[in-house]
């Protein structure tokens, strides 16, 4: 997600793909945007190679036209994550390894 003036403005999902333990975009994982108000995702997901997918590959799960549970819950967690911050401009991936 990334928010500015107090406000998410944009969020994405990694997903993994063909049995890849990370969801890295660069090791075979896709990326799709999830609409910031609804936690629907409307569009499909692509990978590094240009890929269009509306149903995983691996699984056959639909990919466009799920909804993130708890999309509320998770955004209200990641402006609570964006207070706490000292940086202005950090890493959210950043800020879950740090432990």
């Amino acid at each position: 997600m990334v928010t500015l003036n107090k406000k998410v403005v944009t969020a994405y999902l990694r997903i993994g793909n063909a049995g890849n333990v990370v969801d890295n975009f660069n090791h075979g994982g896709m990326v799709t945007a999830v609409d910031v108000e609804t936690g629907v995702i409307n569009y499909e997901a692509i990978d590094k190679s240009k890929n269009v997918f509306s149903i995983h590959p691996y699984t056959n799960k639909k990919i466009v036209g799920v909804k993130i549970p708890m999309w509320e819950d998770v955004k209200n967690y990641v402006w609570m994550l964006v207070k706490s911050s000292r940086s202005r401009i950090y890493s959210l991936g950043r800020l879950f390894r740090r432990g």
